[in-house]
């Protein structure tokens, strides 16, 4: 084997005095060392012709080494070394004691001024270490660790030769090196390490053709695969040093990272699981592999212009040559084999994602190759990007892309169903809000096609695809930039479509005046003509008959200069009817929508404005009740009062809780109507009125716009202690059965005034029957005791209250036979239900709720009750 390229030849300046006696010493030296026995007995005491070429051959490789004008390669940095002492033993062992001790000796070792060169001591220790670690104790001489030292050497009287009796190396002649290594007993047998193992001698030409060999995945003579323990093996029968044998398991990394990313690269294409970009990916480590083989092709030719071994050692490749030759290259390998480990069994988006994950690398040349590699492998990703941002295309056969589609979806629900995203595969340069751009504007684009019905926009989108820019792997600003430019660009002409060509305003706009009971004439006039036919029973409820009277209620009111497109999606809804309900709790009003602005107004939502039209129209119908022949009413009571005493405190209670009554039901409905829906209405307008984002922000704010209502409204859900719409029902109720009440009391007390014969007539009725002879306006309040006295009749009508009361108040109703009594109990339980919803609100976390329960209760009336 060669020796070292750093080792120069001796000097081959003739000898000095000083030189002589340097060469006389170390000849002397080397004699009494390897020519003495135990007995201390000489060389020519032995006198064999064999120690005597080992002692000459010892001598010119001493004096060779001391004839080198070789210095140390490293910087001589004390600090610097410590570091690495410190560190190698922080390796060694974990608790860093080692570490710490050594770091306070050190320290003592700094502060001493005895020793000078303490660089070299550092280094020489150091040496030590790293030789133990690799050469067996046990087979070191004993006797250099004895505890009596090495043995003492023979006095140095004995007669040196004359110069005429020494030998050429005692006249400072020295051989040719590569004649010392020729002979049997080199000194480079005393050092293990480089001495070669025994077998058979092989030339470094032949391992270096392995070597090439096993750079192509193939065994060599020396060098195979072992597949058991997956890695390539030196033939230990060879006779090569350490080093070399060393330097060989280096070299053939390379080939066992060539035999993994070959094999990994070998896929089957018509393999479903590898995809388009996983094709892509091993495409790119073959590209990387092209360069691979040219570098094999120069080795290979570098040792095919060689032919004699003198020519090789003169000129020829070698292993160290080799190995510096290799070295990028290596690299180069060992990033692509970790990426084959990373990536295995993913696919599209996540694959880019684990390569993408190396771009931030501290190491500027796997930032240049990861950066490089990924440009190559990211090429149907982009390809798909861009079919899907420009065109609405999902040309993605592996679903590798980061949005599927549904094909099973129906048109109808493009938008919420027919496509969807896939956050496993969306690479990681791209942020979550970029991808859910990207995800809106193929969707945007399908819809303006199949829902819109205008293909000419998406086909212009398509034209202007090749002029994009930023749809490579490269700068994610500028790929940022041309998304952005396609997600307003074609969210804006979406909205504009449904805005203009689809009157979505209009829409908005019909919604709120006819099921949100924005259109008072029309509700009015729905009231009164209806009043009669919802009292009776659901069952017996048509819907021709209700759609009827809508219809004459449209012509009668301003509803009728209204779109015709609008007013004919207006409709009657008949609601499931349950036991005992009547057409007040069946009946509302319905709003057709069809496609495309059913994705704004889904069923969903169609549904929450349907329980905003049941809850107004209950309201309506109590303030109606309650309302309806208010001044008929009072003038009866001013004449009950007038001629019965006995009913007067009834009729004085009546008009106090008419008045409570009236005040939460008047209270109640300004709030409903102007702080929950006209403000709602108001948020919903200043978005509108942007005319920016997206379908999605749109469908949004509507959905925030009926949860105001909702919520605001006393209409969502909650605790089922606190549960405000149960509360207002039952108020409602109360209302209603107060004002049956209030119509048999005022039926008890004309009876009774008849059959006393009072006559209830009016100073203008008895002008007009005595001057003008007008008779039969209050014939039926005229006649007096026509039908016998009322006394019998009252008993029958306090049955009747009796009953209506029992059906609402069974828990609550004494049984009484007074009327007076039934309106207190009455009237309690109106207020026991109104403190409780007071108390509710009083505790809600909304202020506009608070505000309510200060108004319903202003003067703190109820909470002192």
């Amino acid at each position: 084997m060669n020796l070292p390229q750093q080792q120069r030849q001796p000097s081959t300046t003739p000898p000095t005095s000083d030189s002589s006696t340097v060469a006389a010493a170390m000849h002397s030296l080397v004699n009494r060392y390897l020519g003495a026995g135990d007995g201390g007995v000489n060389v020519e005491a032995l006198g064999t012709e064999r120690n005597r070429v080992h002692i000459e051959q010892t001598y010119q490789y001493c004096m060779r080494i001391l004839s080198s004008r070789l210095t140390s390669p490293l910087v001589t940095d004390e600090a610097h070394l410590a570091d690495m002492i410190k560190k190698k033993l922080m390796r060694k062992d974990r608790t860093s004691s080692k570490a710490i001790q050594f770091s306070n000796l050190f320290s003592k070792l700094q502060s001493k001024s005895v020793l000078h060169n303490r660089w070299a001591t550092l280094s020489f220790l150091q040496a030590l270490s790293d030789q133990a670690e690799t050469v067996d104790v046990n087979e070191m001489p004993s006797e250099a660790f004895s505890i009596f030292g090495l043995k003492k050497l023979p006095s140095t009287e004995k007669a040196i030769p004359s110069s005429s009796q020494q030998p050429s190396h005692a006249r400072g002649e020295t051989k040719p090196y590569e004649e010392v290594l020729k002979g049997e007993g080199s000194i480079r047998s005393h050092n293990r390490y480089y001495t070669p193992d025994r077998g058979k001698a092989v030339p470094e030409s032949t391992l270096l053709r392995d070597i090439i060999y096993v750079f192509q995945g193939i065994d060599g003579k020396y060098v195979k695969y072992d597949q058991s323990v997956d890695s390539y093996n030196v033939d230990p029968e060879i006779g090569i040093p350490r080093p070399l044998r060393e330097m060989l398991r280096r070299l053939a990394e390379i080939g066992w990272l060539y035999r993994r990313i070959h094999a990994f690269t070998n896929t089957p294409k018509e393999d479903e699981t590898v995809g388009l970009i996983g094709q892509s990916f091993r495409s790119a480590l073959k590209q990387q592999l092209t360069d691979y083989y040219r570098l094999i092709a120069v080795l290979e030719s570098q040792i095919a212009r060689v032919s004699t071994p003198e020519e090789f050692s003169a000129r020829g490749l070698s292993l160290k040559r080799l190995h510096a030759w290799t070295l990028e290259p290596l690299h180069r390998l060992r990033i692509m084999g970790v990426l084959v480990d990373l990536c295995a069994g993913e696919k599209g988006g996540a694959l880019i994602s684990v390569i993408h994950s190396y771009v931030n690398h501290g190491d500027p040349f796997v930032q240049t190759f990861i950066h490089g590699f990924l440009s190559v492998v990211s090429e149907p990703f982009y390809g798909m990007l861009r079919r899907w941002i420009y065109e609405g295309e999902l040309e993605d056969p592996f679903d590798e892309f980061f949005v599927a589609v549904d094909p099973k979806a129906a048109d109808a629900n493009l938008w919420r169903s027919k496509y969807t995203m896939r956050s496993d595969m969306i690479p990681s340069f791209l942020s979550k809000a970029l991808a859910k751009k990207i995800f809106l504007i193929g969707k945007s684009l399908n819809f303006i096609r199949y829902s819109c019905l205008d293909d000419a926009y998406v086909v212009q989108r398509s034209k202007s695809a090749h002029a994009a820019k930023g749809l490579v792997y490269g700068d994610p600003k500028i790929l940022e930039a041309s998304i952005d430019g396609a997600y307003t660009a074609t969210s804006n002409h979406l909205l504009d479509s449904l805005m203009d060509k689809f009157k979505l305003m209009d829409h908005f706009v019909a919604l709120k005046r006819y099921l949100l009971l924005g259109q008072g004439d029309l509700v009015q006039h729905l009231m009164d003509e209806l009043g009669d036919a919802l009292s009776k029973p659901a069952n017996m409820i048509y819907r021709h008959n209700l759609t009827a009277v809508l219809e004459s209620a449209i012509r009668a009111s301003n509803a009728q200069y209204d779109s015709p497109d609008i007013v004919r999606r207006l409709d009657v809804r008949l609601l499931e009817a349950s036991s005992g309900d009547t057409g007040w709790d069946v009946f509302a009003l319905d709003y057709h929508v069809d496609n495309p602005v059913n994705t704004i107004f889904t069923p969903q939502a169609m549904h929450h404005y349907l329980k905003l039209f049941t809850f107004l129209w209950r309201l309506k119908r109590v303030e109606h009740a309650l309302a309806r022949d208010w001044t008929d009413r009072m003038r009866r009571a001013f004449v009950l009062k007038r001629f019965l005493k006995d009913v007067a405190p009834d009729l004085q209670t009546l008009h106090i809780l008419w008045t409570e009554m009236n005040h939460f039901v008047l209270q109640l409905q300004y709030y409903i109507l102007f702080e929950v829906l006209e403000c709602s209405w108001t948020e919903l307008m200043a978005y509108l009125d942007k005319k920016s984002g997206d379908l999605d922000l749109l469908i949004g704010a509507h959905n925030r716009y009926l949860n105001n209502m909702a919520s605001k409204g006393l209409l969502a859900g909650g605790d089922p202690k606190h549960n405000i719409p149960a509360k207002l029902l039952k108020l409602f109720d109360t209302i209603l059965r107060f004002k049956d009440v209030q119509e048999g009391l005022h039926r008890v007390a004309e009876a009774e005034l008849r059959r006393r014969g009072v006559s209830t007539r009016s100073r203008y009725q008895k002008t007009l029957e005595d001057k003008w002879g007008v008779s039969g306006l209050d014939s039926e309040t005229d006649k007096v005791g026509s039908d016998g006295s009322s006394l019998d009749a009252l008993p029958r009508i306090r049955d009747r209250i009796r009953d209506i009361a029992s059906r609402f108040r069974v828990n609550i109703i004494r049984a009484s036979l007074h009327i007076g009594m039934r309106i207190l109990k009455d009237r309690m339980y109106g207020q026991d239900e109104l403190k409780a919803l007071l108390s509710v609100l009083a505790n809600q976390p909304d202020e506009t709720l608070r505000g309510l329960s200060v108004r319903l209760d202003f003067n703190h009336y109820y909470a002192t009750q």
